[in-house]
């Protein structure tokens, strides 16, 4: 029997961008060989050591879910209630998340399509849009799972490199990016808050992009996971309610800022027009609908007041944890600690091989964090560091980052280099780069 993968997924392992970065699947395999590269021919040796006793602070732990959310999943359990099942409820709460948060009318049952999470909310927005060939926008760096799934699907993917700072903080190009929209796409995708650099975009930003795809006659897809959880100072406003509302999709779902990924459920939110055949391509393609638990879940998340009092929580541990991580990190002369405007990882620039600084903090500290240049060409001398970890485990994790920071011969033998805008960046034309 072969064993050969198929070809839209083998694209997935091998690629390689003009400047000989590899995909994020193997980049990421060398740190998480438990997690990823199962199609690579055999995993790095090294990445395996000391495995029992990391760390992890590149994926994170995640908070502890409310006792309200797990009291509404164990009712349902209770009740025997786990067959297929549709509360018009949930529908409904989201529609009011909307509408109290955006200032949005959305129809509960057209205008909103339930998913068994974010990630397969996008996935099946990616099913419905695209075609083999047809050309998608994608800012570098960005939540990586967007160029997978558009990648697999046959689509020819364009990254635009975001702008990097003096203090190696990450922003949009936002006319570099409308002017790649404008050489013509099907879908432009964009994370807000992004992951993996913590930027929010503003409003104005936004409606600019959104006049651009108009131009084009494209479509916006944007990842909203992260909308709950923004830092003081910042703002996350919807593209529901700053784009072109008849051709911007949302994907979105209460996992992260309800801690409850391993329940998993999200949407779509968007114009009809779009979202109509969701439930046939969803069957055509066995996309998982919600389970029964998740569905209890998200009917505990989104009402008040646990919609607004839960994130709030969180947002408190994410600061706290993002300053104990930049302390940790301003011990060695040349990082760079950016402002983080939302989200749920801090992106400090390094300036050095960002893969093997991970690789040599994982064997000689026991800390686990993820390679920036798993995110795209401009993640390159950056590494992520999750913040949602319970303060106990974090401070564990932070310290052990500092003894390790201290002593592992990577810094002590290489200069680290300036952050300053475009370092790292070899140059190369963004199509074809590798990221995500």
């Amino acid at each position: 029997m072969s064993r050969r993968l198929a070809d839209r997924v083998l694209r997935n392992y091998e690629w390689q961008d003009p400047a000989g970065q590899c995909s994020p699947i193997e980049i990421m395999s060398r740190i998480y060989p438990e997690m990823f590269g199962r199609g690579l021919s055999a995993p790095s040796p090294e990445s395996t050591q000391g495995d029992a006793d990391v760390v992890d602070l590149g994926i994170g732990t995640y908070l502890r879910t409310d006792p309200e959310i797990a009291r509404a999943v164990s009712i349902g359990v209770q009740a025997r209630d786990l067959h297929y099942l549709r509360l018009p409820e949930v529908n409904q709460l989201v529609a009011q998340k909307y509408l109290d948060e955006q200032g949005v009318t959305l129809d509960p049952q057209s205008q909103i399509f339930l998913t068994a999470g974010a990630r397969t909310a996008m996935t099946l927005a990616l099913l419905r849009l695209l075609n083999p060939g047809e050309r998608v926008v994608i800012p570098d760096p960005d939540y990586v799972g967007l160029h997978h799934v558009a990648r697999g699907l046959g689509a020819t993917v364009v990254r635009v490199p975001m702008r990097r700072g003096p203090d190696g903080a990450l922003s949009v190009d936002l006319l570099r990016l409308i002017e790649t929209v404008r050489e013509g796409c099907r879908l432009v995708m964009i994370t807000n808050p992004n992951n993996p650099a913590g930027y929010v975009w503003s409003p104005k930003e936004l409606a600019a992009l959104s006049e651009a795809i108009a131009e084009m006659d494209a479509v916006l897809l944007v990842n909203e996971v992260y909308d709950k959880l923004t830092f003081p100072g910042e703002r996350h406003v919807s593209a529901l309610a700053a784009c072109d509302p008849s051709r911007s999709i949302v994907a979105s779902g209460p996992g992260k800022a309800y801690d409850i990924t391993g329940l998993a459920l999200g949407w779509l939110a968007g114009p009809e027009e779009l979202l109509y055949p969701m439930a046939d391509v969803s069957f055509m393609f066995h996309i998982p609908m919600p389970s029964a638990a998740a569905l209890y879940a998200a009917g505990a998340a989104l009402s008040e007041p646990l919609r607004s009092q839960h994130p709030a929580r969180s947002v408190a541990i994410l600061e706290e944890n993002a300053r104990l991580a930049a302390e940790a990190f301003a011990q060695v002369p040349g990082f760079e600690f950016p402002r983080i405007g939302g989200g749920q990882f801090a992106f400090p620039w390094v300036g050095v091989d960002d893969v093997e600084l991970c690789l040599q903090l994982k064997k000689a500290a026991g800390v686990s964090l993820m390679p920036g240049s798993a995110w795209g060409r401009m993640g390159r001398g950056h590494v992520r560091v999750a913040l949602a970890n319970m303060p106990e485990i974090h401070s564990r994790a932070v310290a052990r980052l500092r003894a390790g920071l201290m002593r592992i011969d990577l810094l002590r033998s290489r200069r680290i280099a300036a952050p300053c805008p475009g370092a790292f960046d070899p140059g190369q034309p963004a199509a074809g780069s590798a990221g995500g």
